[in-house]
């Protein structure tokens, strides 16, 4: 009986430390928009998510639901835009009338971020070190351009951009993630279960 009692706590044990080291070796680090989170000696901040929106209204909408309204600076617009949609006289393009629009079903995610070399060392960053996830798995590379792409930070260098991904209409639960040399960070986009366009 005692021989029980032993190996059953020399089991637990084991377990328990087995469980502990897995979940130290698998954490990723987690901030908010707005906030930075610390990899090694760069800092990654995510400050800004938006729907980037191609039709004629000013509204934007970001991922947590809550929305701008640029036309709010010019009434007699925002009115002839509203009348133009009650006449049936705003429709969507297609996709292929506008070079460099998401194909038919998605939907353009702009995210401005900022990442800080607080070392003296440079490093390197690639667009596919970055990925947006959704809930179910699904995930996404950012749209590669003249603004983003391939690059290098110097020591105690700063560098401010924006990427975009272009994301299925249903995708929900969405956070980005950068992995900097095998040690991902992750930032949620999301608030809530849904998203508008």
């Amino acid at each position: 009986m005692a021989k029980a009692v032993l190996y059953t706590a020399v089991f637990a044990t084991l377990l328990g430390i087995g469980t502990l080291i897995y979940l130290i070796a698998t954490y990723v680090p987690t901030a908010n928009l707005g906030q930075s989170v610390q990899v090694g000696t760069v800092s990654f901040q995510v400050d800004r998510a938006e729907w980037l929106s191609h039709d004629m209204g000013g509204q934007h909408t970001h991922p947590d639901g809550s929305t701008d309204d640029h036309n709010d600076d010019n009434p007699e617009l925002a009115q002839k835009i509203e009348d133009a949609k009650s006449q049936a006289q705003v429709f969507a393009m297609p996709s292929n009338m506008m070079p460099g629009m998401p194909e038919e079903g998605l939907h353009r995610l702009e995210i401005e971020f900022t990442l800080y070399n607080q070392g003296n060392e440079p490093i390197t960053y690639e667009p596919f070190d970055f990925r947006l996830y959704a809930e179910n798995g699904d995930f996404w590379f950012p749209i590669t351009n003249k603004t983003f792409g391939s690059g290098r930070l110097e020591g105690r260098a700063i560098i401010h951009a924006t990427m975009n991904f272009d994301v299925d209409g249903d995708a929900t639960g969405l956070y980005l993630e950068w992995d900097n040399n095998g040690n991902p960070v992750r930032i949620p986009l999301t608030e809530s279960d849904g998203h508008s366009h």
